[in-house]
This record gives C-alpha cells, structure tokens and sequence, in this order.
C-alpha cells in the first residue's frame, strides 16, 4: 500500500509539472491533415474509395503498378476502418462484391467495444489482435516527462511493436490471402489507418509496388482526419488532463508519411527485404509467395 501510494504521489506531482509546461510552452502549429496526402488525385480514382458510408476509410487495393509492369488486381483486398456501424445497405453492397472473409487486427478489448456486424452469414470472421504495448507505466513516464518522445510514439509503434513483435500475425493473415477461396477479403481495425497501413504496406511492397506508391496510398487515410478524432476522443481528453494539446497529439492521429518511411527503414536494417522479412520473421514461404502475388497481379 504504502508503495502504490509514494508511486501516486509521483504520478500526481508529475501531472501537476506537466500541465505546469504545457502552460509554459504554448501550442505548436497545427499540422493540415491534407497537407501530407501525396497524391490528392488518387482519392477520385474510380474504384479506390468504396462510397459505403458506414464504414470509414473504406478502399480497394487494386490498380496499382509495380516495378515490373504488373498490376494489383481489383476487388481482391479492401482495407478500412471497423464494421462496428454497418448498415444493412452497405451489407448488400459487400455481399454483391462478393466478400469471403474479414481480418479483425482489433485487441479483445476494441471488439468487446464495438463488435463488428458482418454483411451476411456467409462471411467468415478472422480475429488476429495485434500485440501492444503493455508497459502503461512506461507509457505515462513518456507522456509526462519526455514530451519530445511523444512524436516519436507512432514510429515506435510500426517499428518495435508491430513489425518486430507482430511478425507472426502478418504471416498468419497473408497465408489467407494467398487462399483463393478466401477472396475477396476486407482488413481492417479500428481506423484503418495504423495497423491495417502497415499489413496493406507489407503486401504491396511484396507485390512489387514501389515503395513511393505504398506510401501514396497510406496517406490517403488523412481524408478521415476527423473520423480518427472522433474514435480516439476519449484518450484525447486524458491527454489533455495531462496538458497535452490535441496539436500536439496529432501526430498520433495523422497518416505521415515519414512514419512509414521509418518503418520501412527499420525494417531494412534489420531484416533485410519486405519479402526476407516475410520468409524469415513471419514464416511464409516461397510457394505462399508465388500464390499471393498469381493471385494478386495481372496483366494491366
């Protein structure tokens, strides 16, 4: 007892300091969620935002070139946001697309939240929670007394969490994708920026997609700016008892496309290729390669 409460105290004065700064520093910039969208003409591409208005930031994958004159197939792989809100409509919608299969990357905690509702019973749901951080008292010590950690609280994320610790979970999703009777599939999580970016990432690079164009197509989330704001509220009213602006949580919520690029860059340096990545770390192999990318790539 006695040590939980020294270790209140020190939680306490240290909330206490930090709004202390915040008062001191003032505000940064706001950064224009629009601003980092790289390619803004993608976004009215026929076909690449499902006009489905009960889920958020809903696209397909397909139409994209690689380095060696393919294509990504259409109406093969959708990411979004979550299907907590889906109406009947856009269920038909999804049946007449011919939807198989949906990859929940949510935790226990997000679905026992808000649970998805399947656009019909032939759909098969596939939970796959994504490992997170559990060290909350680590995350506190960096949210109270290292602020200029805080921008790099995302990229610490794609890189140590995801893509070191979660290596597993994108093996297991991408052996389903190269099931042809899987497709057409939909990957998703809560906002569909973070999670479902780095999955959608990693099987565009492995495709042959250039690495430019992934990036491209992960900024496109920064449409649904204001969706993420709206999900991620109740953690913004924390950070603000705690003297954090939502400007300077903003990195937390926009798709930058720095954030990516570190991603790749850690990925590189540790492992190597995406594809070395994905046989060494994830454990696909050769054959589950060569299904993906024959049932993924064509001819354009």
């Amino acid at each position: 007892m006695r040590a939980f409460l020294k270790s209140l105290v020190i939680i306490l004065g240290a909330a206490g300091l930090w709004r202390w700064l915040a008062w001191r520093r003032g505000a940064p910039p706001p950064v224009e969620p629009q601003s980092l969208i790289l390619k803004p003409e993608e976004a009215q591409r026929p076909g690449r935002f499902l006009p489905l208005a009960s889920i958020a930031n809903l696209r397909d994958i397909g139409g994209y070139h690689t380095t060696d004159g393919q294509m990504v197939r259409w109406n093969r792989v959708y990411r979004g946001a979550a299907l907590a809100n889906l109406s009947p409509e856009d269920a038909a919608a999804l049946h007449e697309r011919g939807l198989k299969l949906v990859c929940d990357l949510r935790t226990h905690e997000e679905i026992a939240a808000a649970p998805d509702r399947m656009p019909h019973a032939g759909v098969e749901y596939l939970h796959l929670p994504a490992l997170q951080e559990t060290s909350r008292l680590n995350r506190l010590r960096i949210m109270l007394l290292e602020r200029d950690r805080l921008r790099d609280t995302l990229v610490d994320a794609y890189t140590r969490i995801m893509i070191d610790n979660n290596a597993a979970l994108f093996g297991t999703l991408l052996r389903r994708v190269a099931d042809e009777d899987a497709l057409p599939l939909l990957i998703h999580c809560t906002a569909g920026k973070d999670r479902t970016g780095i999955a959608v990432a990693l099987l565009l690079r492995l495709l042959g997609v250039p690495e430019d164009t992934v990036i491209e197509d992960y900024s496109l989330s920064n449409l649904y700016y204001d969706y993420f704001r709206q999900v991620t509220r109740p953690v913004l009213r924390q950070l603000a008892y705690f003297g954090i602006t939502e400007a300077e949580a903003s990195p937390l919520l926009l798709a930058d496309p720095a954030t990516l690029r570190a991603m790749f860059r850690h990925l590189e340096a540790r492992y190597g290729t995406v594809a070395q990545y994905l046989q060494t770390a994830a454990g696909l192999d050769a054959a589950t390669i060569d299904r993906i990318r024959a049932s993924l790539l064509t001819t354009p």
